[in-house]
């Protein structure tokens, strides 16, 4: 296999995986894994040699984006933005300081 039919292939991968997507509605979610082996089916090929493109794919795509953890996986739609984090006010508090002097020493 040539450079030119090695990147025909990835271009098919990357055009199923935008189909797959583009079917989606808006917050849908899909595991990375499912994806992957909707778009073997799709271009013929086993879903572990499509997995790293379709996650590079959902990486770099502004049409979906990854989620991580128990909810995880490809989401359709623009990430929403950050919650602020709330900063907690430290008050400085002074030193304790001795100020007794030690009667002891000599002068």
């Amino acid at each position: 296999m040539n450079t030119q039919e090695m990147s025909q292939e990835i271009k098919n991968t990357l055009d199923a995986t935008q189909k797959i997507v583009d079917g989606m509605k808006d917050g849908d979610r899909m595991q990375v894994g499912v994806l992957a082996k909707e778009v073997s089916a799709l271009v013929g090929k086993s879903p572990s040699d499509v997995l790293d493109f379709v996650t590079y794919f959902a990486h770099n795509s502004k049409v979906a984006y990854i989620t991580r953890g128990k909810k995880g996986g490809v989401v359709k739609g623009t990430k929403p933005a950050p919650k602020p984090v709330k900063v907690k006010v430290v008050v400085p508090v002074a030193p304790s300081v001795d100020y007794s002097e030690d009667s002891t020493e000599s002068v």
